[in-house]
Formats: structure tokens, sequence, C-alpha cells
């Protein structure tokens, strides 16, 4: 019996710590990525998105996010340096709204430019979208960990081309206001 006794406190306790999403919360993220590129050379940077969300419903949310990019952070064998740097406006649903476990969809665009100035090639604009999937794990009341794997494609559209595109897996932490 006590042992049902203690099980259910911890159940409470849970509850207590750890809540689901709400119309009206705020949170702030950093998440990071791997950079590679695999073109003739295998240049190998980091990808960063820090933003802030507000959900307008406990299953919809929306983000303002920046975004930075390096392609040669730890290696660079093609010897350019290309930055990255933009705004990305995103939208999730949360289709699975769990007290520690959250996951949904998410799709967005964005703008940014590509600099090159590295290379002297004047710097270039950038039309993003993304449609991809995620998951948060509440580590405490207001601390989670957030994983997301989207597919992204940013077309330069200065020089008409594509810049990058796939899929890869973000990680970070996220905190709740």
């Amino acid at each position: 019996m006590k042992k049902i006794y203690l099980t259910t406190f911890a159940f409470l306790l849970i509850g207590i710590f750890y809540g689901q999403n709400k119309k009206g919360d705020m949170d702030i993220f950093l998440q990071t990525a791997p950079y590679v590129t695999t073109n003739d050379t295998n240049d190998f940077g980091l990808i960063a998105i820090t933003g802030i969300e507000f959900f307008a419903s406990n299953k919809f949310s929306i983000s303002s996010n920046f975004y930075s990019s390096n392609n040669a952070v730890f290696k660079n064998d093609s010897g350019t340096t290309i930055r990255s740097y933009g705004i990305l406006v995103t939208g999730q649903y949360y289709f699975l709204n769990l007290e520690r476990w959250k996951a949904y969809g998410q799709t967005g665009f964005g703008y940014g430019i590509d600099n090159y100035s590295s290379i002297n090639i004047d710097n270039s604009g950038l039309f993003l979208w993304t449609v991809g999937a995620g998951a948060n794990y509440s580590l405490t009341e207001k601390l989670y960990l957030k994983l997301l794997i989207p597919y992204f494609n940013a077309k330069n559209t200065t020089r008409d081309l594509t810049a990058a595109n796939g899929v890869t897996a973000f990680l970070g932490l996220g905190y709740k206001f």
C-alpha cells in the first residue's frame, strides 16, 4: 500500500512541475545543427537558430526565428567561407501535448543573406522554406530539450541557384516564460 501512495504522490508532483502547452505561453529557444557541404569538397560547419514561440492555443504556435550559418567552422576543405543570416517565421501544430513530451509538425518561410565577401562576391538574397517534425522533452517546469528534423530549401535569389537543401537534425534547449 505504501508503494501505491508513493507512486500516486510522484505522479502528482510530475503534474505540478511539468505542464502542457497553454494559450498565451511564450518560449525562447536556441538550437544548432551540423552544416556539411559535399559538392567537390567536404566542409563542416554549423547552423544555429534562436527564436521566440507564442502559443495561440494549446495546439498551435507561431515562432519568429533568427538563423545564422557558417559552412567552415570545423573544416574548410574548399577554402571558401559562406556565412548566412536571416529571419524565419514558422507555424507549429502540436499533435502530442503531454506533460513531459510534446511532438509537432512545422512549416515556415523566411528571407536571408548569403555573405560571400571572403571570395569577393557580393552578398546575395535568400528565400527559404521549411517543413518538418519535432519534439520537446521537459527537464524542469521551465526548461526543455528541443529536437527538430526539418526539410529545408534555401534558394539564392540573386544568383538564381539553390544555396542549400536537405534534411538535418537540430538539437537545443528551450525555456518557458
